[in-house]
C-alpha cells in the first residue's frame, strides 16, 4: 500500500527554498555583500552568487557588477553572456563607467546581445564624455 504524503512534493520543495533564504533575510545588504566578497575571493563562487544575487536585487551596484562578471566569465556557473549583458546594461544606465565600457565591448562583439557597432560607439562616447566632465566618479 502506498503511503500518502500530507503535503505534495512541490509544496515541500517551496518550503525548503524559503527556509534556505532565511539567513539572507537576516543580514543587512552591506553585511551580506561583505560575506559574498569574501566567498568570491576564496573561490566559493556558488555561495558568492547567492549573496550577490540578493544584494543586486536590493539595488547594490557592486553586487550587480559582480553578477555581470560572474555570468560573463562563468565563475562557478556556465557562461551566460545574455545575463552578463543585462546586469552591465542596468549599471551602465545608472552611469557606472566600468559597466558602460563592458556594454560597449559586448555590443561591438555581439556578446549577449545583437551586434550593434553604432550603439557601441555611442556608449563609448558617453563614457568618455562622463569621464571628462566628472573625473574620478564611478
Amino acid at each position: 500500500m502506498k503511503r500518502r504524503h500530507k503535503y505534495p512534493r512541490a509544496l515541500t520543495f517551496v518550503i525548503m527554498i524559503l527556509f534556505s533564504l532565511l539567513p539572507l533575510a537576516a543580514q543587512s545588504v552591506p553585511e551580506l555583500l561583505s560575506l559574498s566578497l569574501q566567498e568570491y575571493s576564496k573561490g566559493n563562487y556558488s555561495q558568492a552568487l547567492s549573496g550577490f544575487s540578493y544584494c543586486a536585487r536590493q539595488g547594490d551596484k557592486l553586487a550587480q557588477f559582480y553578477l555581470g562578471v560572474i555570468y560573463d566569465i562563468g565563475k562557478g556557473i556556465p557562461v551566460d553572456k545574455t545575463k552578463a549583458f543585462q546586469w552591465f546594461l542596468k549599471l551602465a544606465d545608472q552611469g557606472v563607467m566600468e559597466a558602460q565600457y563592458n556594454v560597449a565591448i559586448m555590443l561591438y562583439k555581439g556578446e549577449g546581445t545583437t551586434q550593434d557597432v553604432t550603439q557601441a560607439v555611442t556608449v563609448s562616447i558617453k563614457k568618455t564624455i562622463n569621464t571628462l566632465i566628472f573625473p574620478g566618479t564611478p
